[in-house]
């Protein structure tokens, strides 16, 4: 099994300052690995018995040589050139899926093979697209960042990091990049005269001055670049996810013992929303009727072979009852009590005989003892 590996290297080292700083960060951004896949040889052991220092220094130098021998794959990877390994492999993908979808639909039938033909179009489309974005996306996002390393500004803010999921958004965020940087490199050489008198000497004022215009001039250039990679990067997110599909509308109630399919109804699909986020057993129960409460906090549902009492108010969601409808012998109703006794029969496993349904409103009680009662005579 590949390991993959993604190294991200530059941004802990602001810290270190002087030219040996300047160095260790450039080195740190141009070495940035982008999901370099090592293949590790397994570590054997076969007839022998170490002890567990020896067999622990065993594996450690193993797999150390495994790396050390693996290194130069990951070249093909460096963000620097672009991923090309890893772009190249998208693009393979792509490649393959364009011969290959319509090639398998043609052995099936004509449709089939019109729907592999745009399945395969699409999908070497998409990932020669990622291909082309990510690599341009890596290139001028390592540049930017040797850019900002030659202005040696050691309280630089990185901006956040934001991901646009399309072009529009990236070509936004790239925008709004750009006028900053430029903001910033003119900002900068302004008031470098300004922090150059404050140092009191004239190689100062010198060196200031050179900085403010070095940074007026590499600022606007790093912005550019930033522009470029956001609005890649958009492209390259756009590709990724053409393929993810989003519900509409909540999955649809069945109906009946025999779990009929019938126009959509919001409410009922509400309410299976409910039943299943409670009970998930209750995915494929068939409705045959429920009723509502006059305040809406609870519901009883009566499916082809259960009867459930539901409570939805608030956060404290609940089965209040959940009784087979073979179970129950007859009903009694208790007006003083406002509840529907369900007596049981004997060799019932549902809990004591009766369960109560219990609602404070009078219609309510007879609505559901008159759909208990169809429910009852049609078994």
């Amino acid at each position: 099994q590949p390991v993959g590996l993604t190294f991200c290297g530059g941004s802990g080292l602001r810290g270190v300052r002087g030219d040996v700083g300047f160095w260790t960060r450039l080195v740190g951004t141009v070495s940035s690995v982008d999901n370099s896949l090592l293949r590790l040889e397994p570590f054997r052991l076969r007839d022998t018995s170490l002890p567990m220092t020896s067999l622990q220094a065993a594996v450690q130098g193993h797999y150390h040589q495994e790396c050390m021998h693996r290194l130069k794959s990951i070249v093909g990877n460096l963000e620097v050139l672009g991923n090309p390994a890893g772009n190249f492999r998208h693009f393979a993908i792509g490649c393959y899926d364009g011969f290959f979808q319509p090639y398998q639909g043609a052995m099936h039938s004509p449709e089939d093979m019109l729907e592999g033909v745009v399945k395969g179009t699409g999908s070497c489309l998409k990932n020669t697209c990622f291909s082309a974005s990510n690599c341009v996306s890596k290139v001028t996002g390592t540049a930017s960042q040797g850019c900002l390393l030659c202005l040696h500004d050691q309280h630089h803010q990185a901006p956040p990091l934001l991901q646009p999921t399309n072009p529009g958004e990236g070509l936004r965020i790239g925008a709004a990049s750009l006028a900053r940087a430029v903001t910033a490199g003119v900002l900068g050489c302004a008031s470098a005269p300004s922090r150059g008198c404050r140092s009191g000497s004239l190689r100062g004022l010198v060196s200031e001055c050179g900085l403010g215009v070095v940074g007026c001039l590499v600022q606007p250039l790093v912005g550019c670049l930033d522009l470029v990679r956001h609005t890649s990067e958009g492209f390259r997110n756009a590709s990724i996810s053409g393929d993810e599909r989003h519900r509409v509308r909540l999955p649809r109630m069945l109906y009946g013992a025999e779990r009929v399919v019938r126009s959509y109804l919001r409410e009922d699909a509400e309410l299976k929303a409910l039943l299943v986020s409670i009970d998930p057993s209750l995915n494929a129960l068939g409705l045959v009727d429920s009723k509502w409460d006059p305040d809406r906090s609870s519901v009883a549902v009566v499916s082809d072979s259960l009867f459930l009492h539901v409570h939805a108010a608030g956060a404290q969601r609940k089965l209040l009852l959940k009784v087979p409808l073979r179970d129950i012998q007859h009903l009694e109703p208790l007006e003083n009590s406002k509840a529907v006794a369900l007596n049981l029969f004997p060799s019932s496993a549902a809990g004591p005989s009766p369960q109560l349904f219990r609602v404070a409103d009078a219609a309510t009680r007879r609505m559901v003892a008159q759909m208990l009662n169809v429910a009852l005579d049609a078994l």
